[in-house]
């Protein structure tokens, strides 16, 4: 039997052999094509990289502004009018509140900056990366029905009238299935009840 005639060289010749020669020729095409340099419409402080080395570097977050000066003078006079109310003996617990809500104030900035941050590196990369079409394409082994790009595939699953195999586009990310119905080829390996190799008749 030529191995084109079994079920795995089947899957090879038309599944996996198509699959490879795709991934070739985009490499190839990729090889081939000049890259572009990324030019992002703003300017950076030269001194910026200098700044962040050097721990000298202040966020914008952390700055202080106008209207945070005069609400950190309110605050202090609203402090310092209760500290006057209230008995000495009280002055102790007024300390470890206003101690309590200034360490809150600190994590919740904290919290706000490093969402901030991810939220534009998120948004830079996606405004770089190439857009997903969402154009319905002719269904193709090996194909992303999304984007068009190639599949990776996981093991395959058998069913009662074929199987499927479940795959991973490797540009966008979609995920899905690519089922096969089962149609007869031929008896393989058949042995009587002794063991002994059973040869089909000739026509």
């Amino acid at each position: 039997m030529n191995f084109h005639d079994t079920k795995m060289g089947h899957s090879f010749f038309e599944r996996q052999l198509p699959q490879l020669i795709r991934s070739i020729d985009a490499l190839a095409a990729a090889l081939g094509k000049p890259v572009q340099p990324v030019v992002l419409p703003v300017e950076a402080d030269p001194e910026f990289l200098s700044k962040l080395y050097l721990g000298e570097y202040e966020s914008a977050p952390f700055q202080q502004t106008p209207e945070g000066a005069e609400l950190t003078r309110a605050v202090n006079k609203a402090h310092e009018e209760l500290e006057a109310l209230l008995p000495e003996s009280c002055h102790e617990k007024l300390m470890q509140y206003q101690d309590a809500l200034t360490m809150r104030e600190g994590v919740d900035l904290q919290r706000a900056y490093e969402s901030g941050y991810r939220t534009a590196v998120q948004m830079i990369v996606a405004g770089l990366s190439r857009p997903v079409s969402r154009q319905t394409r002719a269904e193709e082994a090996g194909v992303c029905p999304i984007c068009g790009d190639e599949l990776d595939y996981e093991d395959d699953i058998h069913t009662d009238d074929g199987g499927f195999y479940p795959w991973k586009c490797i540009n966008c990310k979609a995920t899905g299935k690519e089922g096969y119905d089962k149609v007869f080829d031929q008896h393989y390996d058949v042995e009587d009840k002794d063991g002994n190799p059973f040869h089909a008749p000739a026509e």
